[in-house]
Parts: structure tokens; sequence; C-alpha cells
């Protein structure tokens, strides 16, 4: 299988404007609202982001992996199969916040 290079529109989560920051750093209680789980997983991770209508989320995997991009709408919870063992970076955003997590599929 050839190298695919995902494009900036593959990774375009949101619209925020070239130069504009993400808010990274927040309270102990806003870094609590995301939730992801089982962690480690064989398999499906869920994850759910307490308190929001809206949000986008990103799962990267190691270097042959595609990048998962999906969108949670009304609140609801996403859930995520994950195609192979390994450490996936699971991305969570909400206008400019930011959230990470780090999930082991074993």
């Amino acid at each position: 299988m050839p190298n695919q290079e995902l494009s900036e529109k593959d990774l375009e989560l949101g619209d925020p404007s070239v130069g504009e920051e993400l808010d990274i750093e927040f309270s102990a209680a806003e870094e609590r609202r995301l939730i992801v789980y089982p962690n480690p997983t064989e398999g499906k991770v869920n994850i759910r982001l307490m308190d929001s209508p809206d949000y986008e989320v990103m799962v990267v995997g190691q270097k042959m992996s595609p990048a998962i991009l999906t969108k949670a709408q009304g609140g609801k919870e996403v859930s995520v199969c994950l195609p192979s063992l390994g450490q996936y970076i699971v991305v969570v955003l909400e206008g400019k916040k930011v959230w990470s997590r780090i999930v082991v599929r074993q």
C-alpha cells in the first residue's frame, strides 16, 4: 500500500483563523470534562466531552495508520474502533479549546 499524505483539508477540524491561538491550558475541572475509556482497550474506545453540545474528535495512530476524524453532535458519546495494536493520540476540539489523551490498543 503506498504512503498517503494527509492534506490540510483532511486535517481540518474546525475553522480557526491563521495565527489564532488555541486554548490548551485550563483548570483541573476543565481537564476532567474529557472522558476516554477503556484505556487500555482491545479495539473500541469511547470518547465524551462533558457539558458540550458539539465537539470534534481526531484519533491519530502510528506512522501507517490513517487519522480518524469524527464530529459529536448533541453532546453524544463517540465510539472509535482502533484498527491495530499500538498507541493512539485522541485530540478533542471544542471551539478554541483542545484536549488530548493517549490511548493504548493491546
